[in-house]
């Protein structure tokens, strides 16, 4: 085996373990919060990406639009870390906005030691190295947004 196969195979191996460890603690961090995985995923989509109607939120997260979504919105609403606003361009039109305070608030701290942890080892990479991992974290976050958006 050539040492770019092998570095491929390495590379394919870990994006497993990376992706399947990352799933793994949010899940814990969920748990932790009182919210299902997907309340957390949800949560982090209106974070990242700002208020979107239910629609837009089923549409993101591949949850079914009407029951599914209601649901979910409805249980971030009872633990206080989204609200249901009127559109400011549209009234007639419901969005979902994070509370980022509380958000902040219960489960930032849930982070807390990761983010430590991970701000340390970023902190000792070269600036040429920390390029390195922005464009491809950029990257595999644009690959797999494309794939839940294009996923049946």
């Amino acid at each position: 085996m050539t040492k770019r196969a092998s570095l491929l195979d390495d590379s394919a191996r870990l994006m497993r373990d990376f992706m399947t460890y990352a799933v793994l603690f949010q899940d814990a961090v969920a748990r932790a919060a009182g919210l299902t995985a997907s309340d957390l995923q949800a949560l982090g989509l209106l974070m990242n990406d700002g208020p979107a109607s239910p629609g837009t939120l089923a549409t993101r997260t591949g949850i079914s639009a009407g029951g599914g979504i209601t649901q979910l919105v409805d249980r971030l609403e009872s633990a206080g870390f989204v609200r249901r606003e009127r559109s400011v361009e549209d009234r007639r039109r419901v969005v979902v906005t994070p509370v980022l305070a509380e958000v902040e608030r219960r489960i930032g701290p849930l982070y807390a030691t990761i983010a430590a942890e991970w701000g340390a080892y970023l902190e000792s990479l070269s600036d040429d190295d920390l390029q390195v991992c922005v464009q491809f974290m950029s990257a595999a976050v644009e690959i797999n947004r494309r794939h839940v958006e294009d996923s049946p």
